[in-house]
């Protein structure tokens, strides 16, 4: 439809969609799909420009974003799970942990769909919150898989960090990882590190390590014959990884406070039209802080919408603008 030709459909579109919203095209939300299309293809003029980590994700976000976090007196827990929220006078006034209990003036709650259904639900919870459970548990989620080939030498062509594979529903992307592994973090890992994101797993969830191995030595060797011997190879299976926005789904997204009890919510499933990503989960946090922000009589915050600009914040980097490839 719309002069678009299953060819183009299945080498362009459909890896769009898998890629941004983790699902195949055929069952995707018809409006999450269009705004990704409008907003993240044609929404600026730099907009197709592709970029691609050099570096560990990790180590590129998270030293800057602990230190910014200490400076304003954030403590950071890590390996602490919650096990349940507090509830005092019909109101959530803390969380519970495996080392006891944590009293907040406010809980927001970023977990996953499972976890947080979980945490809304018991017999201390309003109605409201068992509603948004159930609203959660109905979104659901999709899988992704991670396969990771470690190679006796390149199999990228020099300064090729990434290649697409076209008609190939499981080795969709072959990325070359090899420039994250320095002395300190490659402990033993050997020869050139290559990945590949499987989006919308869910059909191979059930292949074992030997059949995604010769899938992956007939794709790679099909397009890159002379690539070096696999010396290491391992698979990562998710099983629940991304929000799973099919049709109708959007109506099951819940706003930040749509929970009651004086919890919010901001997770990456909130009604904020971007699917499970960066941008995503960012734009699901901003709406979180906004939303505290405004009940507490922050008169920029009320009415914040999601693509809003946030109070402050420079400008995102440009094409050719001082620094756009730096984090």
């Amino acid at each position: 439809e719309n002069g678009q030709t299953e060819r183009a459909i299945r080498r362009f579109w459909d890896p769009l969609v898998k890629a941004a919203l983790n699902i195949d095209s055929e069952q995707a939300s018809t409006s999450v799909a269009c705004f990704l299309f409008r907003r993240g293809l044609f929404g600026d003029p730099d907009a197709f420009d592709v970029g691609s980590f050099t570096s560990d994700l990790s180590d590129s976000i998270s030293p800057a974003l602990r230190r910014t976090l200490a400076r304003t007196g954030v403590e950071v827990r890590t390996s602490l799970p919650v096990t349940g929220l507090f509830r005092e006078e019909g109101r959530v006034a803390g969380v519970m942990t495996r080392e006891g209990l944590l009293t907040a003036s406010s809980v927001v709650l970023c977990t996953p769909i499972a976890a947080t259904a979980r945490l809304l639900t018991g017999a201390e919870a309003s109605v409201a919150s068992h509603e948004v459970a159930a609203r959660l548990a109905r979104l659901g989620n999709t899988a992704l898989i991670g396969i990771h080939a470690f190679h006796e030498g390149p199999v990228l062509p020099s300064g090729i960090p990434f290649v697409t594979c076209c008609d190939e529903p499981l080795i969709q992307m072959l990325f070359d990882r090899t420039g994250e592994l320095d002395e300190q973090n490659r402990e033993g890992l050997p020869g050139h590190w290559i990945s590949v994101a499987v989006s919308y797993a869910d059909p191979y969830l059930d292949w074992d390590d030997e059949l995604m191995r010769t899938e992956y030595e007939r794709v790679v060797y099909a397009a890159f014959p002379d690539a070096p011997t696999i010396t290491e190879f391992h698979v990562i299976r998710v099983k629940r990884a991304t929000t799973a926005l099919t049709v109708g789904s959007q109506r099951l997204r819940p706003d930040p406070s749509d929970a009651g009890e004086g919890v919010i919510l901001g997770g990456d499933w909130l009604d904020i039209d971007w699917p499970s990503t960066m941008e995503g989960a960012t734009r699901a946090g901003l709406s979180a802080a906004a939303t505290i922000l405004g009940h507490r009589g922050d008169s920029l915050m009320r009415g914040w919408q999601h693509d809003d600009d946030w109070p402050d914040w420079p400008e995102p980097p440009r094409r050719g603008a001082e620094g756009w490839r730096e984090w």
